[in-house]
């Protein structure tokens, strides 16, 4: 009796196990997977983010040595760098020595489109 248990104990997996464990497997893999694909994703829109705000900060210190100089430039000047798209418009503000600078830095393809928006004032001299 002893000798039949052994054997009947040592047959393996069946067809069923075998089944059941590569489904939970395949479960498992495919989340990782997911998982890396959407950090990825996350990473380039970050550093897509990145790059605008330092293409920003550029735009604005540019602005803000003509401003030192006396050279503010009245109107919208844009231009296009590295895949990223920037337009500034500067206009006076009535009855007073400041101008407004609105600045947008735009990224991606139409229709999903990222931009940032950024208003600051500079004083004429």
């Amino acid at each position: 009796m002893g000798v039949q248990r052994l054997r009947m104990s040592n047959r393996g997996f069946s067809l069923l196990e075998l089944i059941i464990t590569i489904a939970i497997l395949s479960i498992g893999i495919v989340s990782i997977l997911q998982t890396i694909s959407f950090s990825g994703q996350v990473w380039h829109k970050a550093q897509d983010s990145t790059r605008a705000v330092f293409l920003a900060q550029d735009i604005m210190q540019k602005a803000d040595f003509d401003e030192l100089r006396g050279m503010i430039i009245e109107g919208v000047q844009e231009g296009k760098t590295k895949g990223l798209n920037w337009k500034s418009y500067i206009r006076p503000l009535a009855e007073s020595e400041l101008y407004q600078m609105d600045l947008e830095v735009a990224w991606g393809q139409p229709p999903i489109e990222d931009q940032i928006n950024i208003t600051t004032y500079l004083r004429a001299r």
